[in-house]
C-alpha cells in the first residue's frame, strides 16, 4: 500500500535533513522565487525533508515572496501580489472571465491568501521549503479579519 501511495504522489518518505541539504534547498528555492517575478515556468520547490520537489503554484510562490520581503499581514500580502500582477498587466480569472477591477482582484487574491495561510504555509514550513513565520499567530489573526470581509484589501 505504501508503494502505491508513494508512486501516486500522495505521500513521500521523510528524513532528517542535514544542514548542507537545508542550505542547498534554500538557495534553490530563493532562485525559484526570484524567477517567479519573470516567469511562471517553475512549478516545484525543493524540500530537504523529502529530498525532492513539491508542487508550488505560481500564486503561492508570490505569497511566499511577499512573506520573505516582510509583508506580515494578509492585506499586505494581497496588495504585494496585486501590485506585481498589475505591473505586468495580469488579471485573475473568475468563472473563466478576466477580472478587471482592482477591488475584485484584491478580493480574490485575499481569499487565496487566507487559504494559503491556513493550509499551505504550515505544510511548506514542515517540509522546510519556507522558514517558519515568526509571527504566524498574528498572520492568522489578520487572516480572520480578511476572510470576514472586514479587512481593507
Amino acid at each position: 500500500m505504501l508503494t502505491v501511495l508513494t508512486g501516486a504522489g500522495f505521500m513521500s518518505p521523510a528524513q532528517q535533513p542535514s544542514g548542507k541539504a537545508i542550505e542547498q534547498c534554500r538557495a534553490l528555492n530563493r532562485h525559484i522565487l526570484d524567477r517567479a517575478l519573470v516567469s511562471m515556468d517553475m512549478h516545484h520547490m525543493a524540500s530537504p525533508v523529502t529530498a525532492g520537489g513539491i508542487a508550488v503554484p505560481h500564486m503561492t510562490q508570490l505569497f511566499i515572496r511577499a512573506l520573505s520581503e516582510g509583508k506580515r499581514s494578509p492585506d499586505a500580502v494581497a496588495n504585494y501580489v496585486w501590485d506585481f500582477l498589475d505591473s505586468i498587466g495580469e488579471r485573475l480569472l473568475k468563472d473563466g472571465n478576466r477580472i478587471e477591477s482592482k477591488n475584485e482582484n484584491l478580493k480574490q487574491i485575499g481569499i487565496s491568501v487566507s487559504k494559503f495561510l491556513k493550509f499551505d504555509r504550515p505544510l511548506l514550513e514542515a517540509l522546510q521549503i519556507i522558514e517558519p513565520c515568526v509571527n504566524a499567530a498574528s498572520l492568522m489573526r489578520g487572516q480572520k479579519v480578511m476572510a470576514s470581509g472586514a479587512g481593507s484589501p
